[in-house]
């Protein structure tokens, strides 16, 4: 993007350019927001010229113009509608500038997301009091960035993801799952672990693929054995579960997770405390999973990071609210399956494995998790497995836990009842007890007659008593093209709904007329066999009466010049037929006019020398100077005083020879009437 850059420095970022925002106040303006003002049906005018002197039309219209011209395969070129420097002039531009728009909008918003993430670096390394550990990070990380594009996928990860997602390392903006598994992919490789190895690390849709293996496990052909090890302990290690809030593992994770285990290994596993520490703030969930999950395969490269007072009192100033709310409309894996369960019996029946008190539960001396739950620190070890963990065979291990087998997924639905009646079957699965809820007005009703009136509005502040969200100006505009397109599409469809009438209605009328002139013609053929069956038709003549009339002649000089035109207008008069449209005007008499006297070839001449040697703009420049002389005067009669002699014009030799004699008419065709 080197080509639509501009100073580094004026960012505040040495080594990563940011494109050019063009005219900020043409990307403001929302006079023509439909991309249909964009486009053309006639070919494009120009094909050279600077794409960085162009300006960009809004983002609204740079979004729906390639959909646009996908949509019309008719149009062929591009408009400057939005440009005042452009828009008078007409010119038309190819088609493939709107993909370099396109391209464009999307370095733009990627440079939003890259400032977000680079400013703040800028700003602690001119603060005096970071630390020289600090301030080496963030020149590090800077030199990294330097390496990155604009945007793209993120390659070398098997995860993948966009490049500009990348800033969410160095903001305070939530992980998402491509995040994760790079933090797994990596956490492999510091281990040595590959997919060929004994232990295997999955990525984050594992846990979602578990919970639809569990809940339908019909659909899962065959469980193959998938060896579970860390190197730094010997044997198959207990499951452990913690997360940054310190609080169990949903039942519903620990029951896909036992299922999945038994069927694999035949083997019940008991559930620990995982080392974790605490979470105070609300965006460092991610990387205190990576922590904990690497200093659980190696305690001393992977070090816990410290819990420190500063992050406990940004939460307090921001208030901020509970994770649930906070996580709403975000994208997770499976954040739709395995949410925080509060009940009592799910706590309960977690209390059973396993218990903690502090913040994490250190690992013994051997490298295995201990619980500091008595009960649990007593119940005996399981068993260890028949097989070393290299040498795992295909099938099934038999079960050799001293428990009974875990919870099995619920069948599935069945469309038809096997039973004779059709009584259905009792579920197996427990009904959900109905919770009263009280009101809003009635939990009222109690706090004023408890005399708390100052806590009855808090009632009332509910999702659904809230007000509108107020839409941002991007967010307007996106609704109003979303309107356009859909009126755009309603008045697309009608109009051709209209067409499909009109063209229907056509060709019945047609049809119709065809109709009628079929049984005309056959019913003259019919007179007509008639009166000659069987002869040949007769050549039709005109007749004509001449009568003799001594009048005297009331025409001018001109008419009775030329005879021909007067007898052909009488001879058209007497076979007139009671057809057509009346004549509106009469016969104008024939006026002949001397372009040749002194006073208008002057002017002729004076006009040719201004304007050149065209016909059309002597006869225009004439008619501006003398309208009421010169109107009847037509480019027809000046082409017929010119020549062309070696590819010039020029006057004819008899016209100025005309032109030399002034008044004299120079001919003796008759009496004409001159006009002088």
């Amino acid at each position: 993007m080197s080509g639509f850059s501009s100073k580094p420095q004026d960012f505040g970022w040495a080594g990563k350019a940011f494109p050019s925002s063009q005219e900020s106040s043409s990307r403001k303006s929302t006079l023509y927001p439909d991309p249909a003002d964009y486009l053309s049906e006639l070919p494009p005018t120009v094909e050279t010229f600077k794409i960085t002197e162009m300006v960009v039309p809004p983002s609204i219209v740079v979004k729906n113009l390639g959909r646009a011209i996908l949509m019309d395969s008719e149009m062929k070129s591009i408009v400057m509608v939005h440009s005042p420097a452009h828009r008078g002039k007409g010119d038309r531009y190819p088609l493939w500038l709107a993909t370099i728009w396109s391209i464009l909008e999307r370095v733009r918003e990627a440079k939003a997301l890259w400032r977000a993430a680079v400013d703040p670096l800028h700003e602690r390394l001119e603060k005096s009091t970071t630390s020289e550990a600090a301030v080496e990070n963030i020149k590090a990380s800077l030199a990294a960035l330097k390496m990155l594009p604009w945007d793209g996928e993120v390659k070398g990860f098997r995860a993948g993801g966009s490049v500009e997602s990348l800033t969410h390392w160095f903001t305070k903006d939530w992980l998402n799952t491509d995040h994760e598994d790079h933090l797994l992919e990596l956490l492999a490789a510091e281990l040595g672990i590959s997919d060929s190895s004994t232990s295997c690390i999955q990525t984050t849709y594992f846990v979602l693929a578990l919970a639809q293996a569990y809940e339908k496990p019909d659909r899962v052909s065959k469980l193959s054995a998938i060896p579970m090890a860390s190197p730094s302990r010997d044997g198959i290690c207990d499951k452990g579960s913690r997360n940054g809030f310190l609080t169990k593992a949903p039942a519903s994770l620990r029951k896909s997770l036992n299922w999945w285990l038994f069927e694999h290994l035949g083997v019940k596993f008991k559930w620990v405390d995982l080392p974790v520490v605490k979470q105070n703030d609300p965006h460092s969930c991610g990387i205190l999973a990576y922590f904990a999950l690497a200093h659980w395969f190696d305690a001393e490269r992977f070090q816990l990071p410290k819990c420190t007072a500063a992050s406990m009192a940004e939460r307090h100033e921001r208030k901020i609210g509970s994770f649930l709310s906070d996580a709403r409309d975000y994208e997770f894996t499976f954040t739709h399956l395995f949410g925080l369960e509060t009940k009592a019996e799910n706590l309960d029946q977690y209390e059973e494995d396993s218990d903690f008190e502090g913040d994490y539960s250190p690992p013994d001396d051997e490298g295995g998790m201990t619980s500091t739950d008595e009960s649990s620190s007593s119940r005996p070890p399981s068993p260890p497995s028949p097989y070393p963990m290299q040498e795992f065979p295909p099938s099934l291990i038999p079960a050799i836990a001293d428990g009974g087998r875990p919870t099995t997924p619920p069948p599935s639905k069945r469309t038809h009842s096997e039973r004779a009646t059709d009584t259905p079957h009792a579920s197996p699965v427990k009904k959900r007890l109905k919770e009263k809820v009280k009101s809003a007005t009635s939990s009222a009703m109690e706090m004023l007659k408890n005399g708390s009136p100052s806590k009855i509005s808090a009632l009332f502040r509910t999702a659904g008593w809230s007000k509108p969200r107020v839409l941002t100006e991007a967010e307007k505009q996106d609704v109003f093209a979303v309107e356009a397109d859909e009126r755009r599409d309603k008045f697309e469809d009608r109009a051709k709904r209209e067409r499909r009438e009109k063209a229907a209605k056509d060709k019945k009328r047609k049809a119709d007329q065809n109709e009628r002139q079929r049984r005309s013609r056959a019913k003259k053929r019919k007179a007509e066999e008639a009166l000659n069956p069987g002869g040949k038709k007769k050549k039709k003549q005109k007749m004509m009466n001449l009568e003799y009339r001594e009048t005297t002649s009331q025409s001018e000089v001109a008419e009775a010049s030329r005879p021909a035109r007067e007898v052909a207008g009488k001879i058209k008069e007497k076979t007139r037929k009671p057809a057509g449209r009346k004549k509106k005007h009469g016969d104008r008499r024939a006026t002949y006019v001397n372009w040749m006297s002194p006073f208008s070839w002057s002017a002729i001449m004076a006009a040719q020398r201004k304007v050149g040697s065209g016909y059309t703009d002597i006869v225009r420049e004439l008619q501006k100077s003398n309208y009421d002389f010169f109107q009847y005067l037509t480019p027809q009669t000046v082409s017929g005083w010119v020549e062309k002699v070696g590819g010039f014009s020029r006057w004819k030799p008899s016209v100025l020879e005309r032109a030399n004699h002034g008044n004299t008419p120079g001919h003796n065709k008759g009496g004409h009437e001159v006009f002088w």
